[in-house]
C-alpha cells in the first residue's frame, strides 16, 4: 500500500525584507550579521563572529506525517527526538529531518538559514533559550545570521515551550 503525505504549506515570510519587517511589526531589537561566504552550521557561525556555540540557537526543521514544524534548541545542545514525539503523541522513528528542498518549500527559508522568529508553522522552543539574554540564529538565509532578545521567540504564534534536548549524562 502506498503512503500518501499532504503537509501544510507554510506562509512564513520568507525573505530579509519580510523578516525584518515581522521584527519591526512585533517591536523586536535586531541585527545581522552578513558573510561574503554560506553559514549553515554553529561551528561555522562561531568561526565567523568569534562568539562560542552556546550563544547561537539552532532552528531545526522537522516532519512528521502530518506536519513540518520548527524546533529551536541552543546551539551546544542536541535534538532529543523522543521529547519532540512525546509532544506531537507520535512514535519516535515518525519525527524526520526536512530534506533542504523540503525546508525552503515547507517552511519558507533555506536549509541553514531558518531564523528563530517570523515562522507561520508550530514551533516548540526549548525552555532554556528563554533563559538566553540575546541568541544568534538563521538570518533568512545562509550568508547571513539574525541577533535578538531570547524572548522574541515567544511573540510568534504556534509556539509551545517544552524540554526538547538531550538530558547531560
Amino acid at each position: 500500500m502506498k503512503q500518501i503525505y499532504l503537509f501544510f504549506v507554510s506562509t512564513c515570510v520568507s525573505s530579509r525584507e519580510n523578516l525584518e519587517t515581522w521584527l519591526r511589526e512585533n517591536d523586536v531589537p535586531y541585527s545581522f550579521y552578513d558573510f561574503e561566504e554560506e553559514v549553515r552550521s554553529v561551528e561555522q557561525a562561531s568561526k565567523q563572529t568569534g562568539l562560542p556555540p552556546q550563544a547561537f540557537v539552532k532552528s531545526l526543521a522537522l516532519k512528521t506525517p502530518k506536519e513540518a514544524f520548527v524546533c529551536i534548541i541552543p546551539g551546544n545542545k542536541m535534538l532529543d527526538r523522543g521529547k519532540v514525539a512525546k509532544l506531537l503523541e507520535v512514535g519516535k522513528k515518525k519525527i524526520k529531518i526536512l530534506k533542504p528542498e523540503e525546508v525552503k518549500t515547507l517552511i519558507g527559508y533555506p536549509a541553514g538559514g531558518v531564523p528563530p522568529v517570523a515562522l507561520n508553522c508550530k514551533v516548540f522552543v526549548d525552555r532554556s533559550v528563554l533563559s538566553m539574554e540575546t541568541i544568534v540564529g538563521g538570518g533568512g538565509s545562509i550568508q547571513s545570521l539574525l541577533r535578538i532578545p531570547g524572548d522574541a521567540v515567544l511573540k510568534m504564534e504556534h509556539v509551545e515551550v517544552a524540554d526538547l534536548c538531550v538530558d547531560a549524562l
